[in-house]
């Protein structure tokens, strides 16, 4: 069996019908792949009619931040409003993504005096939801005990593995995960002050942290005849 991570970068969620594309993708992998779990970006930009501009949800994220830590109230709100318009395009009526948005849209005002990682990170955790609810798979929340970093806010690989491990690996007969991409959580923590973000291309780095993860299964678990080969797929 080929156990596989799948990557989709922000040019392959940009919109709802590149989500259509994509859950298209994952619920029908081929016949030797099991366990398949996703790793997201945030939208990127979308092609709109006649060559408008667009901008990546995550720039409109890093522009709330700015906001908010201006207090300039009532430009946040018009900007959290387009976010919150451009998330449901791709799945109206989702109630755990209304409820994404509106603590995002708290949080991020309430806590404009940290550094931009938080609001950065919405973009990923967002998008997560989106896929999980059309995929039917599990999301997780990568800052909560998943994607760890250390009071120096680095990456500590050696946790993560065993923290995905735990999560993922370990799990026989459990359906795919979705995993939002880029970030993680100080000391395995998902409040607004712990989150911490990857640089740029971190979520080519989740990806690779999971399936380092199942590698790990995969030698552990070498006497049982059922295990098999660890597949990458980037998006």
């Amino acid at each position: 069996m080929l156990r596989a991570v799948s990557k989709f970068g922000g040019s392959s969620v940009a919109d709802a019908a590149c989500v259509s594309r994509v859950v298209s993708l994952i619920k029908a992998p081929p016949a030797d792949r099991t366990r398949q779990h996703v790793v997201v970006s945030a939208p990127g930009k979308r092609t709109l009619p006649g060559g408008a501009p667009d901008i990546k949800v995550t720039d409109l994220l890093l522009k709330a931040h700015g906001l908010a830590a201006a207090k300039s109230r009532p430009e946040y709100d018009a900007t959290m409003t387009t976010i919150a318009a451009r998330f449901m395009e791709l799945c109206p009526g989702l109630a755990s993504l209304q409820a994404g948005l509106d603590a995002a849209a708290r949080d991020i005002y309430d806590h404009g005096e940290l550094d931009t990682g938080f609001a950065a990170s919405r973009g990923e955790y967002l998008n997560g939801l989106v896929v999980a609810h059309e995929t039917g798979m599990e999301f997780v929340n990568p800052a909560d005990e998943f994607i760890i970093f250390g009071d120096d806010r680095k990456l500590d690989a050696v946790r993560t593995l065993e923290a995905v491990r735990r999560r993922v690996a370990c799990q026989p007969g459990a359906p795919g995960f979705v995993i939002p991409g880029f970030f993680g959580g100080v000391g395995g923590k998902a409040t607004p002050q712990m989150v911490a973000t990857m640089s740029r291309g971190g979520s080519d780095v989740t990806a690779s942290l999971v399936a380092a993860a199942l590698a790990t299964d995969l030698k552990t678990n070498a006497h049982d005849p059922g295990a098999g080969d660890i597949g990458g797929v980037l998006g």
